[in-house]
């Protein structure tokens, strides 16, 4: 748990800060989704209660079990689409 928590932290403090003050927004207010697996760890009570302590304005989603590798496609179809959209934007 603690690993976890560990590694959401510098997921925050090293990217999702860093790319919300870039691009001007609010890190107070600004949502954020972490999209997780059904891995016992990330669906424990403490660790949930934890991030929401931590990270207020975080969305924790789960993907349904064995839906992984139904989604991986969807890593070229649409967020490579949906990524490249974004940055024309920015």
């Amino acid at each position: 748990e603690d690993t976890l928590l560990e590694y959401v932290q510098d997921l925050f403090d090293n990217h999702v800060v860093p790319t919300i003050k870039q691009q001007g927004g609010d890190v107070e207010h600004q949502k954020c989704v972490l999209l997780y697996d059904c891995y016992s760890v990330h669906r424990s009570h403490d660790v949930l209660c934890e991030l929401k302590t931590r990270f207020p304005t975080l969305i924790v989603l789960f993907v349904p079990a064995s839906c992984m590798g139904e989604l991986q496609p969807l890593d070229l179809a649409f967020f490579s689409i949906f990524k490249s959209g974004l940055a024309r934007l920015c």
